[in-house]
């Protein structure tokens, strides 16, 4: 427990003075497109400000963040959705069907949502949706959307991706999750799934 809070601790001290040389390098390719516009190089300028958008703002993303995938593990009683922007992710059980995810049989004490392996994330929610937390991942929320992907890695459910990212929803991509593995399946209690989803150029 020590070792771990001082690894923490030591992430945050350099996630902060990365944030600071973010900043720096931001600032530089920023002054470049004015720069190499007035030079004649328009293309080289569009180059910059489209790359400047699949950046994520300084600091927003510790050290060790994955910037294609991330996995998701879970206990679901039966369908849900959950959804991903920038470096956030959250339930929306609003169409969802039974128990909301986490929930084991009316004992007091969920499951938690794990993140990446080791995250471990307890929903707050509000209603049917919980709220946001930030985790460990970047998904661009800035010039040409990317295209999201959803596999299965562990369960007996199904998943699939019913949204998309796009500048309408605000980059927001949502992922189904059903813990049964066809339509016909009879029901057989919650189970744990594991997802993983990854996100790329169209």
């Amino acid at each position: 427990a020590i070792y771990k809070r001082e690894r923490e601790k030591r992430t945050n001290e350099i996630t902060r003075q990365l944030a600071g040389l973010e900043k720096t390098f931001l600032k530089k390719l920023e002054a470049l497109v004015p720069k190499l516009t007035r030079d004649g190089d328009v293309e080289g300028a569009v180059a910059i400000k489209e790359y400047i958008d699949t950046l994520p703002p300084p600091g927003a993303i510790p050290i060790g963040a994955t910037y294609q995938s991330m996995r998701l593990r879970f206990y679901l009683p039966e369908k849900s959705f959950f959804k991903l922007r920038g470096n956030e992710v959250w339930w929306d059980h609003t169409n969802g069907y039974q128990g909301l995810p986490g929930e084991r049989g009316g004992e007091a004490i969920p499951h938690p949502t794990f993140i990446n392996g080791d995250t471990k994330w307890m929903p707050t929610w509000q209603s049917k949706v919980s709220k946001r937390t930030t985790a460990p991942f970047w998904v661009p929320m800035k010039g040409t959307p990317p295209e999201v992907t959803v596999k299965m890695l562990e369960g007996r459910g199904r998943t699939t991706v019913v949204g998309q990212p796009t500048e309408e929803n605000d980059y927001t991509a949502t992922i189904w999750v059903c813990d049964t593995p066809k339509k016909s399946s009879p029901k057989s209690g919650a189970a744990w799934m594991e997802v993983e989803v990854k996100w790329g150029e169209r």
